[in-house]
């Protein structure tokens, strides 16, 4: 599990070979994805909001504040629409989940400016990340399921 402030590097893919997942180091590919996977997807939301979208499987279940999205299309033409954000996260936590196939939960706490308002509001938000295989057949980790909440 990682509990971890918004220091660090920023990495455009989430990927892991067969041997990051083997017994001897099964909890540190989930810890370091998760760190890697928040470290991009908020710098992507607040600076390249339009490649955001990759990182989501097409049909990921998204509930942003209430509002359900079936798959990644039509949450990108929302999330395109909002103001400009600056996101800080306090903390997140990162773990393998026992069932299914290698998921792994991020959750992170934090604050967001919206627009050109000078208050932050508070926010939390889960993902679920599920290995897939890319079109160059290695497992890369995407948004399965995502739930952002106004605290």
């Amino acid at each position: 599990m990682a509990d971890t402030s918004s220091k660090g590097a920023h990495t455009e893919h989430l990927r892991a070979t067969e041997t990051s997942c083997s017994p001897s180091n099964s909890f540190s590919f989930p810890s370091l994805g998760g760190d890697l996977f928040v470290q991009t997807y908020y710098k992507y939301y607040d600076s390249q909001r339009y490649v955001l979208h990759k990182l989501y499987k097409d049909n990921a279940a998204i509930l942003w504040n209430g509002n359900a999205f079936n798959g990644i299309a039509p949450f990108k033409d929302f999330y395109l629409s909002l103001p400009s954000t600056v996101h800080e996260y306090h903390s997140y936590d990162v773990q393998p989940l026992l069932v299914g196939e290698s998921n792994i939960l991020v959750s992170v706490s934090g604050s967001v400016k919206l627009g050109d308002k000078q208050q932050s509001r508070p926010f939390s938000q889960t993902f679920v990340l599920t290995p897939v295989v890319d079109a160059e057949g290695k497992k890369i980790y995407q948004v399965g399921s995502d739930t952002f909440r106004f605290t």
